[in-house]
């Protein structure tokens, strides 16, 4: 027999006064831990609601039951029968057990070890160690990196950059929103729209920003994320990612080696004017491309700003994406993002 088993489960599954470990049993058929907890019939509780004095009301009807985090190698459950208050203000009130998250069947020290293991390994893989379904893994996971997404401070964001990527198989895409001073993600939009932009200005004055104060942003030079961005960061300069359209341009380096604006603007016209007169189509363009935009590329020269951030980003959301297989909707597959580059604060749980 092992001494203090009481003490040890209690250890795991950090109950608060007055709640209390009751005991355990390991059933051999299952094979599985079973722990009973309680709460003192004499203990006075406050209302989960609005935190006033309240009258204990008996229990919910039927024993609840989470999955605890393993035992000994042995799938672990915890029962209880959570008690319910009257509240004068808020009437009948069930009180949540300290060592639950509301609406979920497992245990806060479950979820942490679960989002531990999430960070590093496939989702599938994981489900495998835990022994939990994959589903519940990707609800657990959506949970904890939305709370953290949505407790983010942006209030001193001020440089963005814009980028897409791919969602299932490249038939649908997501815009992917970066801090470009703290380098990491805060926002993940569906589409690669209008629309997308606008959300992410509103996401980042949810969250204490102020669109007015971002003074730099960089994206691709399609109409909807140019006309967005001027609409939603009205005193933002840009600098568009031209370079996938004129990589080959050997000149282009000399460009971006200008020590001065007047030099810039002398080698952007050469660079436009050969591409001009070079007789093949997408350099032509791609010249044109250039010229109508040249006032926004030429920013570059105040900002030293570039949309190179979003590849490096990006590479990540590759490994997000392959971390993400079975995440068939765009919330799981956006949380994955914001768990790999997002530089999030979780709430679960310390285990160790």
């Amino acid at each position: 027999m092992v001494e203090n088993f009481d003490k040890m489960l209690a250890g795991s599954l950090r109950p608060e006064d007055p709640w209390y470990i009751i005991g355990a049993e390991f059933n051999e058929e299952e094979p599985a831990i079973h722990i009973h907890v309680g709460v003192d019939k004499t203990a006075a509780l406050c209302c989960p609601v609005c935190g006033a004095s309240t009258k204990r009301y008996g229990y919910e009807p039927k024993e609840r039951v989470w999955r605890h985090a393993d035992c000994l190698f042995y799938p672990c459950y915890v029962h209880c029968k959570r008690p319910r208050v009257l509240c004068d203000k808020c009437g009948t009130v069930q009180v949540n057990a300290p060592f639950e998250r509301k609406n979920s069947r497992f245990t806060l020290l479950f979820e942490g070890y679960a989002m531990l293991l999430l960070q590093d390994v496939p989702r599938a893989r994981a489900s495998r160690l835990l022994r939990c379904d994959e589903k519940s893994l990707a609800a657990i996971l959506t949970y904890w990196v939305h709370d953290a997404v949505n407790r983010m401070d942006l209030s001193d964001t001020c440089s963005i950059a814009m980028d897409e990527t791919s969602f299932r198989h490249g038939h649908k895409y997501v815009t992917v929103a970066i801090d470009a001073v703290r380098h990491r993600v805060f926002d993940v939009e569906p589409g690669r729209d209008k629309t997308a932009v606008k959300n992410v200005g509103k996401k980042l004055e949810r969250n204490g920003g102020n669109t007015k104060s971002v003074n730099s942003v960089t994206s691709d030079m399609s109409a909807s994320y140019l006309s967005a961005v001027r609409e939603v960061f009205p005193n933002a300069k840009q600098y568009k990612k031209t370079g996938r359209a004129f990589r080959i341009v050997r000149s282009l380096d000399d460009f971006y080696a200008s020590t001065s604006m007047v030099e810039a603007q002398a080698r952007l016209d050469k660079l436009c004017s050969w591409m001009r007169h070079c007789r093949l189509k997408p350099m032509k363009d791609a010249a044109l491309t250039l010229r109508n935009h040249g006032k926004e590329i030429l920013n570059y020269f105040h900002t030293r700003l570039t949309n190179a951030i979003c590849e490096g980003i990006n590479a990540m959301i590759q490994v997000a994406k392959r971390k993400a297989r079975g995440f068939h909707t765009f919330e799981g597959y956006a949380a994955m993002i914001y768990l790999v580059a997002g530089k999030l604060e979780l709430a679960t749980p310390v285990l160790f």
